[in-house]
């Protein structure tokens, strides 16, 4: 199958997940950054699928109530395996799901902030993660609780998210 974005006159669907379990807090990107992410991605012509786990039901019918036209599924991780085969790319924070998509051979573009890519992902190229490397605490380890009010997640952009899912 070809996974090209395919621009406006082809198409594309791009799967996200932006939520984590309740524990890791600190890996969270904004949720205004994900919807402007998804407006985007849906102004240059790409179908946006919002991956989720059973335990982020509410956080999903809260992102999709807010106006964001994006299909949210939650599913069991063979059938988002399955899903993820359709897609062209998976957008996510660090989640079990990018190791799923790495698993079906789907791009990822990872925002980490200041985790660690080699700590998260299975690969040894991470050129399409968003690492901050310039902040005090990097590389961080912690999931909650960051004593610099999770500068670095908020500091990654809507726009350089997509243009690095336009470069993948």
């Amino acid at each position: 199958m070809n996974r090209s974005l395919g621009g406006t006159a082809g198409g594309g669907v791009v799967a996200i997940s932006p939520f984590v379990s309740n524990n890791g807090t600190n890996r969270l990107w904004p949720p205004e950054s994900f919807r402007e992410l998804t407006r985007l991605l849906i102004q240059e012509g790409l179908k946006v699928v919002l991956c989720h786990h059973p335990s982020n039901r509410q956080q999903a019918r809260e992102y999709a109530e807010a106006g964001t036209e994006v299909a949210c599924i939650e599913l069991d991780l063979r059938s988002t395996a399955a899903v993820f085969s359709l897609c062209s790319l998976l957008v996510s924070v660090e989640t079990g799901l990018v190791h799923v998509a790495e698993g079906v051979n789907l791009p990822v573009v990872s925002i980490l902030g200041a985790f660690p890519p080699s700590r998260v992902l299975s690969r040894s190229d991470y050129s399409d993660c968003l690492f901050e490397k310039s902040h005090p605490c990097v590389p961080c380890y912690e999931s909650q609780g960051c004593p610099y009010n999770r500068k670095c997640m908020d500091e990654i952009t809507p726009l350089e998210v997509f243009e690095k899912v336009l470069d993948v």
